[in-house]
């Protein structure tokens, strides 16, 4: 049994993603994680007229879309394993605050987070995350490769 019952994944819907989700899945996997949540959180600005006219003329609602999508990216990777439950979560708000207040709420064990090397601005959502919540976190740098089935498997 692990020490870990419910791990968050947050995605951002770049090229991360698919790295993260199929690295959560193994971890898993590997420790019998019961419940693994899958978040995206749309970022709420204050868009001009003639950029939020064009979300009005979508056929369903932008947070409904995106659940879609991240659900279509994690079903490519995860199969049906009935020991674990496998959820996705799309939020509005600000994105550190809502991936903390989500885990603190729901009692998340572990939050893996992708960390961009190299990028303007990283890490700034991770260290505000971290200063929020009581729950572990994995940074996985997007550099990173997925030794992580060798790295368990070994030390099992």
């Amino acid at each position: 049994m692990s020490a870990f019952n419910h791990l968050l994944v947050a995605l951002d819907l770049t090229e991360i993603d698919d790295f993260l989700i199929e690295y959560a899945n193994s971890f898993a996997k590997k420790l019998e994680i019961p419940k693994l949540t899958f978040m995206h959180v749309i970022q709420i600005y204050d868009l001009p007229d003639s950029v939020s006219s064009m979300f009005e003329e979508l056929e369903k609602p932008l947070a409904e879309i995106i659940r879609d999508e991240v659900k279509e990216k994690v079903e490519r990777v995860c199969d049906d394993d009935p020991k674990t439950e496998i959820s996705w979560v799309v939020k509005e708000g600000d994105v550190a605050e809502t991936i903390a207040n989500y885990a603190n709420m729901h009692k998340v064990d572990l939050i893996v987070m992708g960390n961009k090397l190299g990028y303007d601005g990283d890490g700034i959502s991770n260290g505000r995350v971290a200063r929020q919540v009581k729950s572990s976190l994995l940074f996985v740098p997007n550099t990173s490769q997925n030794a992580f089935n060798t790295t368990v498997t070994n030390n099992l």
